[in-house]
């Protein structure tokens, strides 16, 4: 039953057998998971239901993430027994939550049906945005993100977010449960699911037909796929930065009226406030075509006269018909990759990390105007996980959401497959369309809708483009990301 409950899990996310050729079986599966999770766990004492629920949780998260061991052993040079190690404590941190939710449910579980659909869903969220929060936070393998090839169900993200499409979905989860397993009452719970599809979907379609746009635009986005060793070494950079203009040269031959083109995460490693015959090459390029151009880019500057007062930041370089590089400086960083979180601590791994210069986080959410009224923010890499921060940029006067990354470190696993899935749910919670450039990819177009326009397999040197619309709109979840989450904790409160 824990093997079972666990694959349903699993195989409802991206590049697990289905991929994106049956997305309707990974959508059924991620309604399947707990019949086999509650038959198991409705028999456990509150210990017994605990071990049982972590055990699924080390199933999920080691399936989830058995990529990042060979990241690691590739491009972090930790060897191979290292590197199990590492991924191991964070998932067994990760199957913990799995665990209490568990030991919930055993709690629970001699309370009236009402109780237990109220407290188990309040549960599973609160866990669930605990886990997205704490230690920098961590929203991989979130409910949601197993329906973002469903665009109609999902489109109700942009009153509650995320968290209500996860709440939705294992709501809709429990009652198949109880349908299977209470025959006397199948009638009323299979009305219910009935009940529940027939507002998401009727939503979605009402939403989807009543959206206007003020404007529309031509975007475009390049994938260079370059290997590490030839993206981020000087001897190249030159070459570099000619494949990238070949490539932009390429979409505005596809498409003369594009307006905005969007390269990866650091693109080109020098600074460009320093190297200015490459920032004179790019911002001409923005001048002969009229278009504004967005390209990952470090940045650092000596705060004081000592090699302790350097100020190393990841960010972006945007131009805008001739004129730049403006800036963006990454606010959310990646831990154990951008900085050392609390380095005292890993003492036992400091040789794989003493070289790692720590990145300190921007201070500003810049948001940049480019043409036609649009309003772009800038997101780099990981940043476009975090559906809160995204919403700040918009609540900013964003109205189109351009994300600069460099997957190469995922190698050929679900990780840049996974990471689709949230450049999707950005978009309907925002109501902002997404332009998306990854070295190697997945490079995609998403519209406000949550439709995938255009996108570039992994590993495939190619060029997207494609008309977005800008609704210029701030959507109830983009002014009020927390209400969902407040709900819910007070409901716990209450039926408690």
């Amino acid at each position: 039953m824990v093997l079972a409950s666990a694959s349903c899990y699993t195989l409802s996310f991206p590049n697990f057998l289905f991929g994106n050729r049956f997305p309707f079986i990974s959508h059924i599966l991620a309604f399947l998971w707990p019949i086999p999770f509650f038959s198991l766990l409705d028999s456990r004492k509150k210990g017994n239901a605990f071990i049982t629920g972590f055990i699924t949780g080390m199933i999920v998260n080691y399936a989830g993430f058995y990529w990042l061991i060979e990241t690691l052993k590739k491009y972090g040079q930790i060897p191979g027994i290292t590197s199990f190690l590492i991924i191991s404590i964070m998932v067994a941190y990760l199957s913990l939550y799995w665990g209490i939710f568990g030991y919930f449910i055993a709690l629970y579980k001699n309370l009236p049906v009402v109780y237990r659909i109220v407290l188990y869903s309040s549960v599973f969220i609160i866990l669930q945005y605990l886990k997205s929060h704490l230690f920098t936070g961590f929203t991989w393998l979130g409910l949601e993100y197993t329906q973002y090839l469903n665009p109609l169900f999902i489109q109700t993200a942009d009153l509650l977010g995320p968290y209500f499409i996860a709440w939705i979905v294992f709501i809709i989860g429990y009652l198949i449960y109880l349908i299977v397993f209470n025959p006397e009452t199948r009638v009323k719970y299979a009305l219910a699911v009935m009940m529940i599809f027939s507002i998401l979907y009727g939503y979605g379609i009402i939403r989807t037909i009543t959206l206007k746009p003020v404007t529309t635009i031509a975007v475009g986005a390049i994938q260079p796929s370059l290997s590490a060793e030839v993206k981020d070494s000087s001897l190249f950079q030159d070459r570099n930065l000619k494949i990238y203009l070949s490539q932009s040269q390429e979409l505005v031959k596809r498409n003369q009226e594009i307006k905005l083109i969007v390269w990866p995460e650091t693109a080109l490693r020098r600074p460009l406030r320093y190297d200015i015959e490459k920032s004179e090459r790019i911002a001409e390029f923005t001048e002969i075509n009229n278009l504004s151009l967005i390209l990952g880019n470090e940045d650092y500057w000596y705060a004081g006269n000592t090699k302790e007062s350097l100020c190393l930041r990841n960010g972006a370089a945007v131009y805008h018909n001739g004129k730049g590089p403006l800036t963006y400086h990454k606010i959310h960083l990646v831990p154990f990759g951008e900085f050392i979180p609390l380095r005292e601590l890993w003492i036992p791994f400091k040789k794989y990390y003493n070289d790692i210069n720590d990145f300190s986080r921007g201070e500003e959410r810049t948001v940049f105007h480019g043409y036609d009224g649009v309003k772009i923010a800038v997101l780099v890499c990981y940043e476009i996980i975090f559906p809160e921060d995204v919403a700040k940029f918009v609540r900013e006067g964003a109205n189109l959401l351009a994300n600069v990354t460099n997957n190469i470190w995922y190698g050929v696993s679900a990780g840049p497959k996974q990471d689709v899935a949230f450049t999707v749910f950005r978009a309907v919670e925002t109501r902002c369309p997404v332009v998306r450039s990854a070295n190697n990819g997945i490079s995609n177009i998403v519209s406000g809708k949550g439709r995938i326009l255009k996108s570039i397999a992994l590993n495939v040197e190619d060029v997207i483009e494609a008309n977005v619309e800008i609704y210029n709109m701030k959507t109830l979840y983009v002014r009020c990301p927390y209400l969902f989450p407040g709900i819910i904790l007070l409901a716990f409160i209450a039926v408690n």
